[in-house]
């Protein structure tokens, strides 16, 4: 409201440098943002009023918003920083919530808030900072013991930043914990209590920016933040060192412009000679200090320790009003490089070297809005002094004169800083006697030293070098140097490969793909357009923890698919124009080594247009590849521009196709590697959570075999990708292998009947095709093979294809061996999969998977459940469904023992049971009843929310039936037991009679599986005694309701009961019922009713 301002009627705008010639005077508790009127406003100047806003003039109050996360719902105004930061509660001290920050991405890692300037303006005020905190291991959540006094290490203890920004100038203020307090190592929250104050660097009428930014800790630390306060003392609360020794007041020189620019060095504290590191900071995790170890043997100097790689070391913020287009700036320093553990010299340093990283050089960095007006956006300057006379075993003198550009200057600049950095991981790097300065016309040299303005094209043999030699490749030096982690932790091991003495190691990386380590000591400058490059190293994976190889690597698989991603390759990041690209180079002719030996990786990688382009800055491949959880070890690393006579006319793709006819092709075995007479099992990979490896001697007792071990399931085997171009409809192909089967405990052979159709202990071949992007498998069983428990087997089956599973739109085809008994042994070789010709199909092909005749090849009636009690101790026959299972001691009757489902996300998961699908006659009769329980997992309290009753809840165990008759027609039924009389506290009896319907039902259902779910997420469900038998028609029956795959993952709603089998036209319930958190409402909506439908094929 324009009555509750003074203004200035002088001005008719309002902006940053015009904003303290406006007066504005708020009534008291008024804290919205006001506006004026008749004032004329421009968008921008609208922007910087409110960006400040308007707030209760009581400086006394605390100028943090929010400083005691009282709203859980909000996070305004905080901001995260290179973390994860969310509310918990209880917070601190008893307080309702507090603020952590988790997944902190280095030491930066934090939160910080823009505060209101008004109140900071005043010079010679005390503000008094206040914040409470803990700090724990993110992992073991034991308490950080690692902040020592002075408790001033960025890497381990938390600190405070406090930024002003005025007329373009920027300073900094640290708070630390306080040095003489004792650092609490039993968890308890502590208190930064510290003193800030305006003076002439931060605080005037020009202020145009204040934040305060909380972080500090290492990657594995987590913070909890509570009660930030930051408000103006009193003069009764004044500290003694304020008042009787006020920091003397300096006026800012009012002489022009021109004058003041070029009168004066830009960097604050530019020779640490009051021993201290004031206004500096440290850069990416590195220690930075003033040291009594100057130039010419006096004073101080600033050293930079603990650097992780070249751009790590020190920066300042910068004065930016001076930055005009044209203008000639000169940039001079001291500095020396040595290495942190010898004190030797670095000696890899050449200034000549255009776009080096392994010599001290400064970056500049400017912030400008962005042209189409969208934010803003930093650019950089990589200023080297090329003609430095390098002297590795003391000080240097770095002199660069350089003129601003467009890009980096002119009066749009909003902020700017300079870095000083350079030099290999490890290095040690001091500076003394930095000067920045603006240099007048008369001061321009005549010819200006070359620093970066026009870089020379680097030199051919410079270009066709190996970029990883000199150590860096084959780590001979002991170190990582040359490299930078890219997510997760790096190191050398040692022997490498070939019993060389060092390899590199990429271990706790991120469960991604495209973690790993890349080589930033490549010259972007040798990249052209279309150039070609040769990238080739040895590699080894293996599991973190048990140390056992990789094996579902599969470097023969489609691009971007798991099982390649699963081996070792280059991932190659460049940056053109601003804009940032990658490609994933794997390399298709890889011999993979599956029993952890290395691996050689070898690609001739040509560039794409679109890694390619103007303003060229980039040119990073990392090295990566593995599963969660995996350690990878590379060695002989070489990457190299090739030459014109070494580059293929055509660049090879990455994955290349086999060319040729399709009839030519398609005669042959897409097996590779069907005998393992590699001695590795290259090309094939696990299918599932057991292993593969060798064995030998394979069949006929001379060479390998292949293996599938360490098997916990039927359905866990060894597979490969094959081409899937001849997998056309009606195309006819034969599957052959020996196989055998023996115990993995006990050696012992295992027998088996191929000809029953329902049974999976014996072999056989699970064909996977994905089409459509939906997984399609059939089971391809020989049913007339003569069996040997303790001999070698001959599997031979012809099969047809189906339209279903071969033609256009399939992504990828995957013959898998599964079958047998758990902890069973697969043996396969001489493997054969072809697509035969026309002349070779057999008039009578063997049948893969024939329908079982109607009347049952087993007794239906008695119980169908193996393992019904689990007093054996273990969970044979059955499967967890999307969570893990185990057995739990004692069971139902305080004996024996009981089926126990875990670490469930929703309802839907739980436990299930393969039964022979050829006791399905058709709408036959079945008694189902177990013994069941729910508890919560993290208690171990009774599931109270259970209402059998209550048809709408999920919250009772239930029973799931899947059918199937072929893989395109699948079937789910739910039954709940209304009448069970649930107790919250201990065994409750699940008791049902249902009758199949002719969809679940029949001859020609191929799968029967039954699983038990139900239950809250996070619930823990038991069972015992399950019984599931055959049993003629009763006069009630408990109906089932049957779903959907879209309503697989939802709310069970509507009401379950099924109508009789003469009709089965049903209703799904009534949609205007829903269900939320246990409790059954109507949510009173119109157009909300689905159409009554009549299943199809039914009269």
């Amino acid at each position: 409201r324009a009555e509750d301002f003074v203004i200035d009627t002088e001005h008719n705008s309002v902006n940053g440098r015009a904003l303290k010639q406006i007066v504005a005077e708020v009534k008291e508790s008024n804290n919205e943002l006001a506006i004026v009127e008749g004032l004329e406003m421009t968008d921008e100047d609208r922007k910087s009023l409110e960006i400040r806003g308007l707030q209760d003039q009581n400086c006394l109050n605390n100028a943090v918003k929010n400083g005691h996360f009282e709203d859980i719902y909000n996070s305004a105004p905080w901001n995260g920083w290179f973390c994860w930061a969310h509310w918990i509660r209880p917070g601190l001290d008893g307080s309702d919530s507090a603020f952590i920050l988790k997944n902190r991405a280095r030491n930066l890692g934090g939160i910080s808030q823009f505060l209101v300037p008004n109140c900071f303006r005043e010079k010679g005020k005390t503000w008094q900072f206040v914040f409470q905190f803990t700090m724990h291991d993110a992992v073991t959540k034991e308490p950080v013991t690692t902040c020592v006094a002075p408790y001033t290490d960025l890497d381990h203890c938390p600190r405070v930043l406090i930024t002003t920004v005025r007329a373009g100038k920027v300073d900094q203020t640290s708070l630390w914990y306080n040095q003489e307090k004792e650092w609490k190592t039993n968890g308890d929250f502590m208190t930064i209590d510290e003193l800030f104050y305006t003076d002439d660097d931060n605080s005037g009428d020009d202020l145009d920016t204040i934040y305060i930014w909380i972080h500090g800790g290492s990657t594995a630390h987590e913070i909890i933040v509570d009660n930030v306060d930051f408000r103006q003392l009193e003069i009764t609360e004044m500290p003694t060192i304020f008042t009787t020794d006020a920091p003397t007041m300096t006026a800012e020189p009012t002489t022009s412009p021109t004058t003041y620019c070029g009168s004066k060095n830009f960097v604050k504290n530019p020779d640490a000679e009051t021993g201290t590191k004031s206004k500096w900071m440290s850069v990416f995790g590195n220690k930075l200090e003033a040291v009594p170890t100057g130039y010419g043997g006096s004073g101080y100097s600033f050293k930079a320790t603990n650097r992780p790689m070249w751009f790590s070391g020190m920066m300042q913020m910068f004065e930016h009003t001076c930055l005009e287009v044209g203008s000639k700036w000169r940039f001079r320093m001291k500095v020396k490089l040595y290495d942190q553990e010898t004190g030797a010299g670095i000696t890899t340093c050449n200034p000549r070297i255009t776009a080096g990283y392994l010599c001290p050089f400064i970056y500049f960095r400017t912030t400008k809005p962005k042209d189409d007006g969208t934010g803003d956006a930093d650019h950089y300057k990589h200023i080297q002094d090329l003609e430095m006379d390098y002297n590795p075993d003391g000080w240097n003198t770095f002199d660069v004169v350089w003129e601003i550009s467009e890009k980096i200057g002119g009066p749009s600049v909003k902020a700017s800083a300079i870095f000083i950095l350079g030099g290999p991981p490890n290095s040690v790097l001091e500076v003394d006697d930095v000067s920045i300065e603006y240099l007048e016309q008369w001061e321009t040299p005549t010819a200006t030293p070359t620093g970066t303005l026009a870089p020379t094209p680097a030199p051919t043999d410079h270009c066709h070098k190996n970029f990883a030699g000199n150590s860096i490749g084959d780590f001979e030096g002991g170190s990582m140097h040359g490299y930078f982690g890219f997510g997760g932790e790096m190191d050398v091991v040692s022997p490498g490969a070939d019993g060389s003495k060092f390899a590199g190691r990429l271990y706790n990386r991120p469960p991604l793909w495209g973690f790993g380590a890349f080589l930033w000591v490549i010259d972007h400058h040798c990249v052209e357009e279309h150039s070609t490059w040769h990238f080739s190293f040895k590699a080894r994976l293996y599991d973190s923890e048990t140390g056992r190889p990789i094996t579902s690597c599969s470097p023969h698989t489609t691009q971007g698919t798991d099982h390649v991603m699963d081996c070792p390759y280059i991932r190659l990041t460049t940056r053109h124009s601003n804009f940032n690209g990658f490609e994933d180079i794997h390399d298709p002719n890889m011999i993979y080594d599956y029993t952890g030996g290395w691996t050689q990786y070898s690609v001739d990688y040509t560039l794409p247009d679109r890694l390619y382009g103007p303003h060229f800055e980039k040119f990073w491949p990392i090295i990566t590849g593995g599963p969660a959880n995996s350690t990878l070890e590379f060695d002989d690393l070489e990457i190299r521009k090739l030459n014109m006579e070494e580059s293929p006319t055509v660049a090879p793709s990455i994955t290349p196709m086999p060319s040729g006819s399709p009839t030519v092709f398609c005669s042959k075995n897409f097996i590779r590697n069907p005998d393992g007479e590699f001695g590795a099992p290259s090309y094939w990979m696990a299918w599932g959570n057991n292993y593969i490896g060798m064995e030998e001697p394979g069949f006929g007792g001379v060479g390998y075999a292949l293996k599938a071990f360490d098997r916990t399931s039927w359905n866990e085997g060894i597979t490969q990708v094959i081409s899937h171009s001849c997998l056309l409809p009606g195309s006819t192909w034969r599957f052959q292998a020996k196989i055998k089967l023996y115990d993995q405990t006990s050696m012992q052979g295992i027998s088996c009947n191929p000809k029953s159709t329902t049974s999976f202990d014996c072999p056989f071949i699970r064909m996977a095709v994905r089409k459509y992007h939906e997984n399609v498998f059939v089971s391809i069983q020989d049913h007339k093979m003569t069996w040997d428990p303790n001999g070698w087997n001959t599997f031979d089956v012809v099969h047809t294809m189906e339209e279903a599973h071969s033609g256009g739109h399939v992504d990828w085809f995957m013959p898998i061996f599964v079958g047998g008994p758990p902890n069973s042994v697969l043996l396969i070789d001489d493997v054969i999969i072809e697509a035969l010709e026309e002349w070779e199909t057999p008039t009578a092909s063997p049948t893969s998977s024939p329908a079982p005749s109607a009347s049952p090849s087993s007794n239906c009636n008695i119980d169908l459940v193996k393992n019904p009690h689990f007093d054996s101790g273990n969970t044979d026959y059955w499967n967890g469904w999307g969570n893990p299972i185990e057995t739990t001691s004692p069971g139902w009757d305080g004996t024996g023992h009981a089926l126990r489902a875990y670490d469930r996300e929703q309802w839907h998961r739980g436990v299930g049971y393969w039964m022979d699908p050829s006791c399905l006659a058709m709408n036959s009769t079945w008694h189902i009843k177990f013994k069941v329980r729910l508890e919560n997992q993290s208690t171990g309290a009774g599931i109270t929310e259970c209402l059998p009753m209550n048809e709408l809840s999920n919250y009772c165990p239930m029973l799931r039936l899947i059918t199937s008759k072929g893989d395109d027609n699948i079937n789910f039924d739910y039954y709940r037991d209304t009448d069970m009389v649930w107790n919250p506290d201990g065994w409750s009896d699940f008791d049902i009679k249902i009758k199949l319907n002719p969809e679940n039902s029949g001859p020609d259902v191929d799968r029967f599986f039954p699983y038990f779910v139900g239950g809250p997420a996070g619930s823990v469900l038991l069972l015992d005694d399950v019984s599931i038998i055959q049993i003629p028609e009763p006069d009630e029956m408990d109906m089932g309701m049957d779903m959907d795959f879209d309503m697989d993952f939802g709310e069970v709603q509507g009401a379950h009961q099924a109508q009789p089998l003469s009709k089965t036209c049903m209703s799904i319930g009534d949609p205007h019922i829903q269900v939320f958190n246990g409790t059954t409402f109507d949510i009173h909506e119109t157009d909300v009713w689905y159409v009554l439908y009549e299943r199809q094929g039914v009269k």
